[in-house]
């Protein structure tokens, strides 16, 4: 993320705008793996990241307290 945006984020998390807080994600893939299962988890982790976005309105959110409901 560029400063700018830093700035932009920590300003909106300073006024309880929990739903910007970014978050990441660390995966990893053991040896005894083969080909086929990683290309399946990626493959769905690509679909997540293409398509998620059309589960957003089944997904609720307090904004101020950063919880699910």
């Amino acid at each position: 993320m560029s400063e700018e945006a830093v700035d932009a984020v920590e300003e909106q998390l300073l006024h309880s705008r929990e739903l910007l807080r970014p978050g990441f994600v660390r995966l990893g893939f053991t040896y005894m793996m083969n080909p086929a299962e990683i290309e399946y988890i990626l493959e769905a982790l690509k679909l997540v990241a293409e398509q998620g976005w059309k589960l957003l309105p089944l997904y609720r959110f307090n904004h101020r307290t950063g919880t699910s409901m």
